[in-house]
């Protein structure tokens, strides 16, 4: 299969990282419940809690991601990175959605 990628990006502080691990346990669960696609962990560091998933339809994954988020409080300047197309694809569509 030909996954495409969806990257959450949330700025960190240290007073933040409780509530934005709580955001990314939300968004396991819906994606471990509604397999569209995979969560594949999370990377923290400069300044960034950084939420990685995998799917087919990198569309289709973020509004997945965007249903989760809704009642949720995300930091202000977080966005979504979208790949439309394999890591191999050099070619591949890349977009970023604000939050």
């Amino acid at each position: 299969m030909n996954y495409q990628l969806v990257r959450l990006h949330m700025p960190t502080s240290d007073e933040s990282r409780e509530r934005l691990s709580e955001i990314e346990n939300q968004l396991a669960i819906h994606f471990e419940e509604n397999p569209i696609g995979e969560y594949d962990g999370n990377e923290i560091g400069e300044g960034q809690f950084t939420v990685w998933l995998y799917g087919a339809d990198a569309d289709q994954l973020a509004k997945e991601v965007q249903k989760v988020l809704g009642p949720l409080s995300v930091p202000t300047g977080s966005f979504l990175f979208l790949r439309h197309g394999s890591v191999e694809d050099e070619n591949a569509q890349v977009q970023k959605i604000p939050l």
